[in-house]
Formats: C-alpha cells, structure tokens, sequence
C-alpha cells in the first residue's frame, strides 16, 4: 500500500515530568501543554554518519560503519501565544495586572498662560483601553515611571528641550511653562494588564512528548488516513528568529525539535527516536 502526503501537522507538547513548571503554570506527566494547530510547515528530517575502511588499488570502499543517527522535528507555526513564545525562546513566562507599558505620544497644550494643559485620554485609551492611565510616579516603582516631556513642533520633527515640574492627573497633564498651541512630546508608561517573556542566560526549553497528527492519501482508493509522529523526547531548539517589516508576508515562527531516545507511552520495550504510526 502506498501513499502520499500533503498535508500539514498540528502538533500538541506533553509534559515528561511530574511538577515541571513552565511560566507561571505548573503540569505533571503526560498533561498536555500547548497545541498547535496553525502551523504553515512541518518536516521530519533525519540523518547519520557514515565512516569508511579504505584501502587496496583505488582506495575503494571495503567496510562501513554507521552511526550518530539524528532525528529532527521541524514546523513553522503561523500564529503564536504567549505559552508558545516562551517554549520557542527558552523564556519565563508571567503573567500581572501590574505591567509597565512604554507609551510615546505627542499632545498639544491648552488653556492660558501659566495653567496650560494637555489631555492624552483619548490617545492613552487607544493604546492601553479605556481604564489606563499615565503613570504619575510619585510613589513606590511608579517613581522610575515618571513621565518626561520634551518640547517638539506640530510634525514632531525632533525632540526638543526637556520641560520640568510636570504633574500627572488622570490622563492630564499641567505645568506652568506650557504655552498655549504648543506642542509636546509625552514619554511615560501605562500600568496594564499581561503577559511577560524574561529571557535569561540561563534558562532554556524543556523536554517534551510530542505527537504531530496529518494525514497520508491512500494511493489506491484517494482516502486519506490518519497518521502520527510520535517523539517521545524531544527538545526544542532556543534559536530563533523574529523578523517583522511593514510589507509582504506575516512573521511566522520556527520550532526546531531535536528527538532523543526514550520509550513510547504504549510501548516500552525499546527506546526510539520516533515512530511512525499510519491508521489502515
């Protein structure tokens, strides 16, 4: 029986150990941790190392031996959360109420001399949602949050002289030196809702079970059938590459797993690399 294959995988990450903490979520054996199910690519590659006894006239090859066989799981998801981000990045992920959000926004003042203003609240709603606000730094870690604001023209051409004794009250902002009309670049932080990634040198992707799912076309009858790579060990590369531009296609992101030997759920009668299991 033969057959083809053209489809894609989706892809679903197990734990290999009880009590294995990944973000700020904890998960034991076998539970299933993240799943793919946008992937653009998937590719199943393997290699070994061939090394030769040679000799005679011509040198020819007499003897081979065969070794450091290499399995890699490789697939480009077009889509990613957070949990995926921080597998594919060897990351801590968090998640709080209280992040910091860099905001840069250029407000012009109003009112008469002396008592000028300049409301940011339609600009801070649409970046952060309709609760955000500016944060005052007055207190606590608010203190290293404390907006700056720097003098610019109505293009925002360049940041011009830095304007001090600035006040913070929801969402507007005053100061004596504010000139009616003029206009104001507005450096500060949001405190909002999310997720964290914390790359560190020192930490790095786990271990995980992993079953990709397609499917092969039965040359005999056109019926697709199910099929399953099963990696009982496999570990996900921290190289990566996050490319964004303003044109052409979409980043995508590029999970590249090396197999290593260990036992199938089902059956432990030998350690594998993979297996591969195609329904009749």
């Amino acid at each position: 029986m033969k057959f083809g294959v053209r489809e894609i995988c989706n892809v679903a990450f197990k734990c290999k150990a009880d009590n294995t903490k990944i973000g700020d979520r904890t998960f034991m054996k076998d539970e299933l941790v993240i799943y793919f199910d946008t992937c653009k690519t998937s590719s199943l590659e393997g290699s070994a190392t061939d090394v030769y006894a040679q000799g005679g006239r011509g040198n020819p090859k007499l003897v081979t031996w065969s070794g450091e066989k290499e399995m890699k799981f490789t697939f480009e998801d077009a889509l990613i959360s957070p949990l995926g981000l921080s597998i594919l990045v060897g990351a801590n992920l968090t998640t709080s109420e209280d992040y910091y959000h860099h905001v840069l926004l250029k407000g012009r003042a109003s009112g008469e001399s002396g008592s000028a203003t300049i409301d940011i609240s339609d600009e801070i709603t649409d970046l952060a949602g309709a609760d955000a606000k500016l944060c005052d730094g007055k207190t606590g870690s608010d203190k290293a949050a404390a907006p700056k604001v720097y003098q610019t023209d109505e293009a925002g051409s360049e940041i011009g002289t830095a304007v001090t004794s600035v006040t913070v009250a929801e969402n507007v902002l005053s100061c004596s030196t504010f000139a009616n009309g003029k206009y104001y670049y507005i450096d500060g932080y949001v405190k909002v809702s999310g997720s964290s990634l914390q790359i560190t040198a020192d930490k790095f992707s786990d271990y995980f079970y992993i079953e990709a799912e397609t499917l092969f076309r039965r040359e005999s009858d056109g019926v697709d059938r199910p099929a399953q790579f099963v990696i009982p060990k496999g570990k996900v590369s921290s190289n990566f590459n996050i490319a964004m531009a303003n044109s052409g296609d979409p980043s995508t992101f590029s999970f590249e797993v090396t197999a290593m030997p260990d036992y199938i759920k089902f059956d432990r009668t030998e350690k594998v690399l993979c297996a591969i299991n195609i329904l009749d």
